[in-house]
């Protein structure tokens, strides 16, 4: 379960679905802040996960990931951010051995050189705070990928001079209704993402996949049967589970995807795992219901249940539109 700090971001990327009005900014306040920490340790969820918007920008960020790590309570501390506002100060007082870094880390062609060299500079300088104490840098590089002919070169160069052994990557799902969810979508990717997984394999460079796993019949034989000796986790990663974000006013969504189609209050619940047992009755249990796309019927890997048919938004009516990444 994540806890989303903030709503806004010192980024605007035009495929993700989180950006905010700038009339709208909401920061979580202090005591809705504290009620999660209490509603974590009464369910003994001992894991603290930090998103936004953009975490980092919160005025108690420092503070409050300084509390986790002196709290014996929490075992695991996982910041998502971009790392622009990441600056070595800030490292040096948050860096510790239970704290761990998703770094979505856009190419300059994306953001400008300014704010690449910007954040590139942070990432370094936040290894260095790691090693210096000793530390194995619990630090991984990640890349949203939402064009077909995207580019990746930028984001193995750098995982392979700071010496970091794996990529987080995703396929974005359009945030328009132009291409409805289409199985065509996923087929559009597939030459750039086969380049960029033979080129993490051969630079020793293990790639995980995050959400929206995509079907497996875009792939050829060939291609399924190269994804298994290397190992590429694509291939056996199962069906995706809840992974909650609490918002700043306490309510609660399956994940980003299904915020506007049914949210919930923390409140109303005893434990964590009361709110991942009601989103599984409500979304999961739906999602082999209705195939994602008419291509899925008669398919082995979907009547076996060994696709989960990409975004698990697709397979639930009304969402075909809504499954976008952060």
């Amino acid at each position: 379960m994540n806890i989303m700090l903030n709503n806004y971001c010192n980024l605007k990327c035009s495929y993700c679905f989180a950006n905010c009005d700038p009339k709208n900014k909401v920061d979580i306040s202090d005591d809705n802040y504290g009620y999660i920490i209490i509603f974590f340790k009464k369910s003994a969820h001992v894991d603290l996960r930090l998103l936004g918007g953009e975490p980092t920008l919160h005025p108690n960020f420092e503070k409050w990931v300084n509390q986790g790590i002196d709290d014996p309570f929490f075992q695991r501390i996982q910041i998502f951010t971009n790392a622009i506002a990441l600056d070595h100060t800030l490292s040096r007082s948050i860096v510790d051995n239970k704290l761990s870094f998703l770094i979505n880390l856009n190419g300059p062609d994306v953001i400008g050189e300014h704010l690449y060299n910007k954040t590139i500079d942070n990432v370094e300088n936040l290894v260095f705070e790691y090693r210096r104490r000793n530390i194995e840098p619990q630090v991984t590089l990640g890349i949203n990928i939402f064009e077909p002919n995207f580019k990746y070169k930028y984001i193995i160069e750098q995982s392979k001079r700071l010496k970091l052994k794996t990529i987080r990557y995703s396929i974005t799902v359009p945030s328009d209704n132009n291409q409805k969810g289409s199985l065509e979508h996923y087929e559009s990717f597939v030459p750039g993402l086969v380049d960029f997984l033979d080129d993490c394999h051969r630079n020793r460079i293990s790639p995980h996949i995050d959400c929206n796993n995509p079907p497996k019949c875009i792939f050829s034989n060939e291609q399924l049967v190269n994804f298994i000796y290397s190992g590429f986790d694509l291939i056996h990663k199962g069906r995706c589970s809840p992974v909650m974000d609490i918002r700043p006013d306490l309510s609660v969504a399956r994940c980003f995807v299904f915020e506007d189609y049914l949210r919930v209050n923390i409140k109303d619940f005893n434990t964590v795992q009361d709110v991942n047992d009601y989103f599984l009755r409500e979304i999961d249990s739906k999602r082999y219901s209705s195939p994602p796309f008419k291509q899925c019927s008669g398919c082995r890997f979907w009547d076996e249940k060994k696709c989960i048919g990409g975004c698990l938004g697709y397979s639930i009516r009304g969402r075909s539109s809504a499954c976008y990444t952060r």
